[in-house]
């Protein structure tokens, strides 16, 4: 898979996507697709969750703004999905 989970903050899980898959991040954000993605979520992490999808440099230049801890059981569940490679969780 092209995208990672990288935050799970307010309900809006960070699906990072690598330089030159672009392609991949704009099919998820078709309303179809992403309507079906997060319906998936909601059944297996059992709570609904808002997709922010975007590539690797628009999450550097958030990635300060919207790090939390990772004690969150959704989204160590995501992890599991997902991958964990591009998640990053910074411990204030």
């Amino acid at each position: 898979m092209e995208g990672k989970p990288a935050d799970l903050r307010e309900q809006k899980l960070y699906v990072v996507f690598k330089e030159g898959f672009s392609f991949h991040r704009d099919k998820v954000d078709q309303p179809e697709n992403r309507e079906t993605i997060e319906k998936v979520l909601q059944e297996v992490l059992g709570t609904p969750l808002q997709m922010q999808n975007m590539m690797e440099n628009e999450w550097e230049g958030l990635k300060p703004e919207i790090n939390q801890e990772v004690n969150n059981p959704i989204v160590k569940k995501a992890e599991d999905i997902f991958g964990a490679d591009l998640v990053v969780v910074k411990q204030d």
